[in-house]
């Protein structure tokens, strides 16, 4: 008990004399004090809340996506909850990459210290969505994911690599059926790109659900069956259209219009002064 009395004391003295000390150079030197105070209270901020970023993405999908890496860092930067501390930041990454996620710019993000034993540097790994086509929504251009998803609205003539679609963005349908049509679009277009060995320049989809199709080189369009979003049926005309091409032996100078919209038939229709011809797909087994 005595003990405990004379090291509660011993505390009580010793507050006491820092409290004197505290106040008097308070009393003869407030500059240096509040100076010091100053730069104590902003070295923990330093600590707490400022913080550096490194980007770690892949140059080449970030020019396919037509991104600047200074200005899509920033961009990045700015949906993180800046108002949270550093020590937050390093036990919650995985809610920091859901942040970033829903950047239409984003299709997987995470978010990782830039070395072992770094406190206010984060590493934002970025996988970019890669636009597969430009789709014509309410009279503007827009970049397309593979999910159907709008990314950004572009100038008419930017990414002219990309197939251009048209005729998906009608005022009578929803926001979710257009995603769902450009998703399927794009699938398609992949599809078609694949069996037939044709590049895709421009797609029309009608209201009936057919898809007018337009090639880079080919001198005739070509319309697919897509009203029941089966991309096996796809796939069977793509093999049509290539069969056709091999028996045109490279020279499709007088076709005007394939129609493969037919089961197992594909109606070629020619220029002026030539007949409508049809042509029936091999039937196997």
């Amino acid at each position: 008990m005595g003990d405990t009395l004379f090291a509660m004391r011993a505390l009580l003295l010793s507050l006491t004399a820092v409290t004197v000390f505290l106040l008097s150079a308070l009393w003869y030197a407030p500059e240096q004090v509040h100076r010091a105070y100053f730069l104590f209270t902003k070295s923990i901020r330093t600590v707490l809340y400022e913080r550096s970023f490194e980007l770690d993405s892949d140059p080449q999908l970030l020019a396919q996506s037509g991104l600047e890496s200074s200005a899509f860092t920033s961009s990045l930067v700015d949906l993180l909850p800046q108002e949270r501390t550093n020590l937050w930041w390093l036990t919650h990454t995985k809610d920091l990459a859901r942040f970033l996620e829903k950047s239409p710019y984003v299709e997987t993000a995470h978010v990782a210290r830039c070395s072992t034993f770094s406190v206010r540097c984060f590493s934002l790994g970025i996988h970019p969505r890669v636009p597969t086509l430009v789709a014509q929504v309410q009279e503007s251009d827009w970049t397309v994911g593979k999910d159907g998803g709008l990314i950004r609205r572009i100038s008419s003539n930017a990414f002219p690599h990309l197939p251009r679609v048209y005729g998906t963005a009608r005022g009578d349908l929803s926001p979710g059926l257009v995603r769902a049509r450009l998703s399927y679009v794009s699938s398609a277009i992949d599809e078609i790109r694949k069996i037939s060995g044709l590049e895709v320049s421009q797609v029309l989809i009608e209201r009936n659900g057919e898809l007018q199709v337009e090639f880079q080189g080919v001198p005739f369009l070509t319309v697919f069956e897509a009203d029941s979003h089966d991309l096996e049926v796809i796939r069977e005309e793509s093999r049509r259209l290539h069969e056709l091409l091999v028996r045109f032996d490279g020279d499709p100078s007088k076709v005007k219009k394939i129609d493969l919209a037919f089961q197992r038939l594909a109606v070629v229709e020619f220029h002026e002064g030539e007949d409508v011809h049809e042509s029936q797909e091999k039937k196997t087994g």
